[in-house]
């Protein structure tokens, strides 16, 4: 994935020269999740974390979504979560 997205973004700088790229902060949203996680009694971990971000901001911008991956790759876990 990290070979695809530095093709993206040589890409995307080609197109459009002059945009900047802005990193999306998460503190809230972060904190509540980290909440959520230990109330739900799971370990509280970086990956888990950003899969629970990259999910939400599937949803956030698709009007369908299918999570799928490896068996105990934390699916179900991080759909609940949100």
């Amino acid at each position: 994935i990290d070979a695809d997205v530095k093709l993206f973004t040589g890409l995307f700088q080609d197109l459009f020269p002059n945009a900047t790229d802005h990193e999306v902060h998460y503190g809230l949203f972060k904190t509540i999740v980290k909440e959520e996680i230990a109330n739900a009694g799971l370990q509280i971990t970086d990956a888990f974390i950003t899969k629970i971000i990259q999910i939400y901001e599937a949803l956030s911008t698709r009007h369908g979504n299918m999570i799928v991956g490896n068996t105990n790759g934390g699916k179900s876990a991080s759909w609940r979560i949100l």
